[in-house]
């Protein structure tokens, strides 16, 4: 798949893909196996030793497939919620309020059967637990309270920010038209998108996050010979 955007002519880009590529010989491609994501049935917790002098905290949960639309959409709000740049849920409770965490980020990856959203947080070992405890808390306050109107708008407008933005480089807008093509979405996809998001409403997210976080994976990554 050859995604190309910038100041060229579609006859030009054509040309040069040919002879680019014109010589090469079909071949027959392999079999693509299609791995079925494991259903996540219960909360887990992994530890891994490596290179590292603070704790790195990873709470993952499973997400919708990009082809389920609203869903994605719902989940790329929720993502922004959570954490967007140096605001959002997360920042706000584990950094400013309760003094839990160095570095949060929050991500939504969107893949073609089944996507996910992680957590991650860099910590003192001796904050761990607190630092599950309050993701928990604002996890849970997802599914049981609906998010406020202005909170939401603020959300909204940050990721179509964000995502206008990445459309004035030539070379994001080529990658997100071959994503969008690979995950089936189509690469109309890319104008359909803002749209999508204006969508979303509270109940939406409430409703996202009952379906999706109610069950979560947790992996620790610290320094060697951390006593467990």
């Amino acid at each position: 798949l050859i995604s190309v955007c910038g100041n060229v002519t579609p006859e030009r880009a054509r040309k040069v893909v040919e002879r680019t590529f014109g010589d090469w010989k079909a071949q027959p491609l392999p079999e693509r196996k299609r791995l079925v994501p494991e259903r996540l049935s219960h909360s887990g917790v992994a530890v891994e030793e490596g290179m590292t002098t603070i704790a790195h905290v990873l709470i993952g949960f499973p997400g919708p497939p990009a082809a389920n639309k609203e869903e994605f959409a719902a989940f790329q709000v929720l993502n922004s919620i959570l954490s967007r740049g140096m605001s959002g849920r997360l920042i706000e409770s584990l950094r400013n309020e309760l003094g839990l965490a160095y570095d949060i980020s929050c991500f939504h990856s969107a893949l073609e059967q089944a996507s996910h959203l992680v957590i991650h947080v860099q910590c003192e070992l001796s904050q761990i637990d607190a630092v599950k405890k309050a993701v928990v808390e604002q996890i849970n306050r997802l599914m049981q309270e609906e998010v406020g109107e202005e909170e939401l708008e603020i959300a909204k407008r940050y990721l179509l920010g964000q995502y206008l933005v990445s459309l004035q480089r030539g070379r994001q807008q080529a990658h997100n038209l071959a994503w969008y093509e690979i995950l089936g979405l189509g690469a109309g996809f890319q104008t359909e998108y803002p749209a999508l998001i204006k969508t979303v409403t509270a109940p939406d997210l409430q409703r996202i996050s009952q379906k999706y976080l109610q069950k979560m994976v947790i992996s620790l990554r610290l320094p060697e010979e951390t006593p467990i």
